[in-house]
């Protein structure tokens, strides 16, 4: 008592029922407790949705142009030497199985076959040219040696 009314005590503390937001947690609760009409929600989710969309064609426009940049390095970019050896032997594969393919189709097995045949005679060819060539060159010679055991 303080001598002119009663003091009354609570038995609880009232503070551990009490909460303390900050300013955004109230700020928030004050944002989302508004009421709003079926077409303002509509209004705002297309503008949400709109603005989802722009940032999606803008992520896809800068994804195209690192793309393109990056496949420009790369035409530039000389390869280093482990890469160069194995691009020419990659295409001299491809160039053997080209060549191979080639040489099973029938046409082309002829044409081998007629090259070959060719080549065979001008070898048969050059041979016997040289075989009469020593021929003449052997009887020139003897026909010298009679001439020197003559005299």
């Amino acid at each position: 008592k303080d001598m002119i009314r009663k003091l009354r005590v609570p038995r609880d503390d009232p503070s551990e029922h009490s909460v303390i937001l900050n300013n955004y947690d109230y700020w928030k609760l004050k944002a989302r407790s508004k009421v709003m009409s079926p077409e303002e929600e509509k209004k705002i989710m297309d503008n949400v949705k709109r603005e989802k969309e722009n940032q999606q064609m803008l992520s896809e426009a800068r994804k195209e142009e690192m793309k393109k940049l990056d496949i420009m390095r790369r035409k530039n970019e000389k390869l280093t030497d482990l890469e160069e050896e194995a691009y020419q032997q990659s295409r001299g594969l491809l160039q053997r199985a080209m060549e191979q393919r080639q040489e099973d189709e029938d046409e082309i097995k002829s044409l081998n076959e007629m090259m070959l045949n060719a080549k065979i005679q001008a070898i048969r060819d050059a041979q016997i040219l040289e075989k009469r060539q020593i021929k003449v060159e052997t009887v020139d010679e003897e026909r010298r040696l009679d001439l020197m055991m003559e005299k």
